[in-house]
């Protein structure tokens, strides 16, 4: 391994105990030559100079024991098998795809100096294996067989595009920044705590490029998008089959957490495509900046989803989020809280249309900014929304819940089960003082088994009961 791995004996007070000369043994998860090793301290310190691992691995660690001293255990790392062939990245930041200085190449089962891999120096014919340790743009049309992105590395598409015929590896701590096209024909696999930026504002084919294969998001990796196509309605999953679902802890769902940071653009962003009825997230959803509203759906068939965690929209956030304007029937479904801390609305629809939609939520909801939630922001017989809440119910003075359809009633059903003998068997509602809108058209039911208590004074609003 290298570097050579080191254990330094302590005292109470984290101080190295220079007289230690016990034998210190350390050992593998992993495929160790001669596990346990053992090396005398020097000044209390051992160092290990020749620890080979014979077999690939991940998330590996060394545990070193000594006498009657607390073991350590070592951060993860990963064993990587040299393949003839293969090119490895040096580490550093703001590097080059095309510099030959940047790359090692696999050749006779050794690893080359930086710059003295084969052809041009860099991975550029024949589909090779790439492995990336650094902060690199590719600078240029890419195309490799299997990319593997470690801890601390990312890879920005700053020209394209770039193709990957096998898998495209966001290892722990890696990032892979799509600034421009990538065409995915094998697995992208993204782990958790990996995270993938879509920030590409080109509008080529998303199914036929970086969706076109199969797709595995672990539930705590990090899907951020920072840029759009301009046009209005644009959907970053272009079709509902475009993501690959996956299963972990008993949860299925397409991506881990979602994070939407976008920066410039004035098209309303898309979220689901039409027919869309796969979960969407094991984790959060975050609405942390925008620069244009967002339309859940818009035209088709509608969508049913679930979020596993929570739906958050940021202080930061001041846009609006429409679930839709069109006669579709939308379902949205919240496993942990939905926090509204954002200034514009979240709303069901602002159309005349036969809009149907449900937000079940099976925790609780706090509008605790000055933005709001609407069931319907224009005069509509048609539409029916109904928000159903497990938890409590919190709308702060400077914010709003409202309807704008006089002739429609929105409903709020609180559904959740308890005898109020516990604050987890009760829900609270926290509606602060009304404003002129405040709580109107709104019917506010409490379902069968709920128990239900005033945290404040309730103000029905016009129409309300």
């Amino acid at each position: 391994m290298s570097p050579s791995p080191s254990v330094r004996a302590t005292d109470a007070y984290n101080r190295t105990d220079a007289d230690y000369a016990t034998s210190i043994s350390i050992t593998s998860t992993g495929t160790m030559t001669g596990d346990p090793i053992s090396a005398t301290p020097s000044s209390g310190v051992s160092t290990y100079a020749s620890v080979v691992h014979t077999v690939a691995g991940t998330g590996l660690t060394l545990t070193a024991t000594s006498g009657s001293l607390t073991s350590v255990t070592s951060n993860p790392f990963d064993i990587t098998t040299y393949v003839n062939g293969d090119w490895h990245s040096i580490t550093g930041t703001g590097l080059l795809w095309n510099n030959a200085a940047n790359w090692m190449q696999v050749i006779s089962g050794s690893l080359s100096a930086p710059g003295g891999g084969g052809g041009l120096g860099y991975p550029n014919t024949g589909n090779p294996n790439v492995h990336l340790y650094a902060t690199m743009n590719t600078n240029g049309s890419r195309s490799v067989n299997n990319l593997t992105i470690y801890s601390g590395a990312q890879l920005t598409t700053t020209s394209g595009p770039c193709t990957v015929a096998g898998t495209l590896l966001v290892k722990t701590g890696g990032t892979m920044n799509m600034s421009n096209l990538l065409n995915i024909n094998g697995t992208l696999q993204v782990d958790s705590a990996g995270t993938f930026i879509y920030a590409y504002t080109n509008s080529s084919s998303r199914s036929t490029s970086v969706w076109n294969g199969v797709e595995n998001f672990h539930p705590k990796s990090n899907f951020v998008l920072t840029e759009l196509q301009n046009s209005a309605g644009f959907l970053f999953i272009e079709d509902k089959d475009d993501i690959t679902e996956n299963t972990y802890n008993g949860f299925t769902a397409c991506f881990g957490n979602m994070s939407f940071e976008r920066a410039s653009g004035s098209g309303a962003m898309g979220l689901f495509p039409s027919g869309f009825v796969k979960n969407l997230a094991h984790g959060n959803v975050v609405f942390k900046s925008g620069t244009s509203d967002v339309r859940m759906a818009d035209a088709g068939s509608g969508f049913n989803t679930t979020i596993g965690g929570r739906l958050i929209i940021e202080s930061t956030f001041g846009n609006n989020i429409n679930f839709s304007n069109s006669a579709i029937t939308g379902v949205l479904n919240v496993k942990g809280q939905v926090i509204h801390n954002g200034t514009g609305a979240l709303r069901f629809c602002s159309s005349s249309t036969t809009t149907n939609m449900t937000m079940n939520i099976d925790s609780s909801m706090a509008i605790t900014n000055t933005g709001n939630f609407t069931f319907n922001a224009t005069n509509n017989a048609s539409y029916t929304g109904i928000l159903r809440i497990k938890g409590d119910l919190t709308v702060a003075s400077t914010a709003n819940l409202t309807n704008a359809s006089t002739a429609k009633n929105g409903i709020i059903v609180f559904n959740g089960i308890g005898d109020g003998t516990a604050p987890d068997l009760t829900q609270v509602i926290n509606i602060s003082a009304t404003n002129a809108t405040r709580n109107q058209y709104i019917n506010f039911n409490v379902g069968n088994g709920a128990y239900v208590q005033l945290g404040d004074d309730l103000e029905l609003g016009n129409s309300a009961k």
